[in-house]
């Protein structure tokens, strides 16, 4: 897995620095519903694991996720175009690239935080 960790549900994005981080955050009862996406930097699929809903959610990195760079570059580009960034700034420019210009990890995945 490389980082930063990209926790993606309808309407809301949030990207951590760290693993830990991610799956401190992560609450086991989305994670046990189906309700979040996860990506490492690369784009990658990461399997979202939990016991049951009082326990911490485990990332797991699998080699034959599948990594989708263009699905995760198009999350984050819409998030951003939603919170007001221009259009410029965020389109078409490469997945790294458009983390940086977000400002990720290092601030939480709003531009106001």
């Amino acid at each position: 897995m490389i980082t930063p960790i990209v926790v993606y549900e309808p309407r809301d994005l949030r990207v951590y620095e760290t693993i830990d981080e991610a799956e401190l955050a992560i609450e086991a009862i989305d994670a046990m519903n189906g309700d979040i996406y996860v990506f490492d930097a690369e784009g990658r699929i990461l399997n979202v694991a939990v016991k049951n809903e009082h326990s911490r959610v485990r990332l797991i990195a699998s080699p034959s996720a599948p990594c989708c760079p263009e699905w995760l570059r198009g999350i984050v580009t819409e998030y951003l175009l939603a919170l007001g960034y221009p259009g410029e700034t965020v389109k078409g420019v490469s997945l790294k690239d458009l983390l940086e210009v977000a400002g990720f990890p290092r601030r939480p995945s709003t531009p106001d935080s």
